[in-house]
C-alpha cells in the first residue's frame, strides 16, 4: 500500500471524529439553561426584550463593598422583595469610573465600568418561573451611588 492510500484510508475515522464532536458542541447547546449566554457579558448591548409588568428603578445612597443594595431600596436581604425577574442594570452616573455589578440570584450576574446589564434568557424576554432578589453592588470602595433597574 503506498502512502496515497494509507491517507485516503484514515479519512473516514477522522470525519467520524469530527461529527461525534460536532454533535457533542450541538448538545451542550441544546441542554444548556437559561444561563442568559448572550448577555451574561453585561455592557451597553444586553437589551430587555418583552413581556414585562414590572419596571422599576431603585437605590440605596451611597454603598461600597460588602453593602449591597436590593430591589427596592433595602439594604438588608430580609426587607427585599422577590419577583419574577427577566433583566436588570447597574448603572454609577457621577463622575470617574466605578465598577459595578447587578445580581440576579444564581439566575443573571453582570459587572462593568459605570454599566452592568444582564437577563435571565439569552433573548432578555420577561420568564415568570422563577422568584427571586436582585440587587446591585460597588465591590469596592469607596462608597458610590449605584442605581439599579430591573424588569419582571
Amino acid at each position: 500500500m503506498d502512502h496515497a492510500q494509507k491517507r485516503a484510508g484514515r479519512r473516514p475515522w477522522r470525519s467520524l471524529v469530527c461529527s461525534v464532536a460536532a454533535l457533542a458542541a450541538l448538545l451542550v447547546c441544546l441542554t444548556a439553561g437559561p444561563a442568559a449566554a448572550d448577555c451574561t457579558t453585561g455592557g451597553s448591548s444586553c437589551l430587555p426584550g418583552t413581556g414585562y409588568t414590572l419596571d422599576d428603578t431603585w437605590n440605596c445612597g451611597a454603598i461600597a463593598a460588602p453593602t449591597v443594595c436590593y430591589f427596592n431600596s433595602q439594604t438588608n436581604a430580609g426587607s427585599a422583595t422577590s419577583r419574577t425577574w427577566g433583566w436588570g442594570s447597574a448603572a454609577y452616573n457621577g463622575t470617574g469610573n466605578v465598577y459595578v455589578c447587578i445580581n440576579g440570584g444564581s439566575y443573571f450576574y453582570a459587572c462593568g465600568t459605570n454599566l452592568a446589564r444582564a437577563c435571565y434568557q439569552a433573548n432578555c424576554n420577561a420568564q415568570g418561573s422563577n422568584s427571586f432578589l436582585m440587587w446591585v453592588e460597588n465591590p469596592s470602595s469607596p462608597a458610590h451611588t449605584i442605581f439599579g433597574h430591573g424588569k419582571a
